[in-house]
């Protein structure tokens, strides 16, 4: 996620990302789920006592087997309380299933190489660029060989 979207979580939502550290590794199109899954985690957060909240730690926020992944750690041991809390993650999750990672546009979960959530139009633009990529790879790698069968021709 770009680094100015993190910015806006980061200020608005001070209790959950105390620690300022880049934590997304995702793409721009679910900041919006994050942006409302903060809202609803920052109020719930803050009930409890400072030195309880204090412990409340965003880990790494990420795309996995095309999912959202908002991993947390609450020192609570209060089962209704964490399944609260779990729930409002949950739901984000789900909502990352068909929501594109890309434009956060209504996307489609898809298995190529990897697992993930594209609208149409993203997925055939990271198609588009996946073969601009690989012919730019494949005449690099051509022109390396060129070169050095040529080298090789012309040594003394």
């Amino acid at each position: 996620m770009r680094e100015a979207l993190e910015e806006i979580l980061f200020k608005e939502f001070p209790i959950l990302y105390k620690n300022h550290r880049r934590c997304f590794e995702h793409g721009d199109g679910w900041f919006l789920i994050l942006l409302n899954l903060s809202m609803k985690l920052e109020p719930f957060v803050l009930q409890f006592k400072e030195e309880v909240r204090d412990q409340f730690q965003v880990g790494v926020v990420k795309e996995k087997f095309g999912l959202l992944r908002f991993d947390c750690d609450f020192p609570l041991e209060d089962e209704i309380i964490r399944e609260r809390m779990y729930a409002f993650i949950n739901e984000a999750e789900d909502q990352s299933g068909v929501t594109c990672e890309a434009c956060g546009q209504a996307g489609t979960h898809r298995k190529t190489s990897w697992l993930h959530v594209h609208c149409n139009p993203c997925e055939e633009a990271r198609v588009a660029k996946s073969k601009a990529d690989m012919k730019k790879w494949k005449e690099e790698t051509d022109a390396r060989k060129l070169e050095k069968s040529l080298r090789e021709v012309n040594k003394p």
